[in-house]
C-alpha cells in the first residue's frame, strides 16, 4: 500500500511540473531609445481577439531605457510610438509625431529595441529571428529611408511657410517609390527568410504592379509560402 501511495504522489508531481512548466507565451520588449526619458510610450500590437483588432498599452519613463511585457498566442506586428509635443512637426493644423518603430512580439520571445527617438524607424532589432530578419531590411533600405524621412521633413517645413510644394510632392513620390524598389529586391534577394512573404503582403501589393508581386511571390520558398503571411497573399493570388 505504501508503494502505490508513493507511486500516486510522484505521478501528481510529474502532472504539477508538466502544467506549471508548460509555456505562458510571454513576450518581453527591451527598449533604449536615445531622447526618450521623459516621454509617454505607446505600444501597438495586433490582436484579432479584441473588438479593435489590436492592443494599446502605455508607460512613461525617466529615462532612455524602457520595459513591456505581454501575452500573444503567435507572432504578430506590433509598433512603438512617442507622444510628446516637443518631438512633433505641426503641418496643415496637424501635429506629426515621429515615425514609429515596427518589429514582431512573438510567443516567450525578448525583443531588443536600439535607436533614437527622432529616428525610431530606423532602431536596430535583435532578439527573435522575425526581429534579426526586421533589421536587415531596416538596414538594406536605412539609406533611402532616411533620404525619403528628410524630404518629408522638409516639406512639412516648407508647408508651413506658406510655399508651393507641388513640385517636392513630385520628388517624394518618386523617392519613396524607389524604397519601394529597395523592397522588392530585398524580396528577391531573400526568398528564403519568413520576413519576405510579409514585406509582400504588408507593402508590395500595394505599391506594385500586379504581375510585379506575382513574380515575387512565386519566387518564395515553399516553407516562406505556407507560413502566415505567405498563406495570405497566397490566397490572393488566388484571384489573378
Amino acid at each position: 500500500m505504501k508503494i502505490k501511495i508513493n507511486l500516486l504522489i510522484a505521478l501528481i508531481f510529474m502532472v504539477l511540473v508538466s502544467c506549471t512548466n508548460k509555456p505562458k507565451n510571454n513576450f518581453k520588449i527591451i527598449g533604449e531609445i536615445k531622447g526618450i526619458a521623459g516621454c509617454d510610450i505607446l505600444l501597438m500590437y495586433e490582436d484579432p481577439y479584441s473588438e479593435q483588432g489590436f492592443k494599446i498599452d502605455s508607460l512613461k519613463t525617466d529615462s532612455d531605457t524602457f520595459i513591456f511585457e505581454g501575452i500573444t498566442d503567435s507572432i504578430r506586428i506590433a509598433m512603438i510610438a512617442v507622444d510628446n509635443p516637443e518631438l512633433v512637426v505641426f503641418t496643415g493644423g496637424e501635429a506629426v509625431p515621429p515615425a514609429p518603430v515596427q518589429f514582431f512580439i512573438e510567443p516567450n520571445g525578448v525583443i531588443k529595441i536600439k535607436g533614437e527617438v527622432d529616428k525610431m524607424n530606423l532602431s536596430y532589432l535583435s532578439g527573435t529571428q522575425m526581429n534579426e530578419q526586421m533589421n536587415k531590411l531596416i538596414r538594406y533600405t536605412e539609406k533611402q529611408q532616411e533620404y525619403v524621412d528628410s524630404l518629408v521633413y522638409y516639406l512639412y517645413k516648407m508647408e508651413n511657410s506658406g510655399f508651393d510644394t507641388s513640385d517636392l510632392h513630385d520628388t517624394i513620390r518618386a523617392e519613396y517609390m524607389k524604397l519601394i524598389d529597395l523592397h522588392a529586391d530585398f524580396v528577391e534577394q531573400n526568398p528564403d527568410l519568413d520576413i519576405s512573404s510579409f514585406i509582400l503582403q504588408m507593402y508590395l501589393s500595394q505599391y506594385c504592379e500586379i504581375d510585379r508581386v506575382i513574380e515575387l511571390y512565386y519566387g518564395l520558398s515553399e516553407k516562406v509560402k505556407s507560413n502566415l503571411y505567405g498563406r495570405a497573399i497566397g490566397g490572393m493570388m488566388m484571384g489573378f
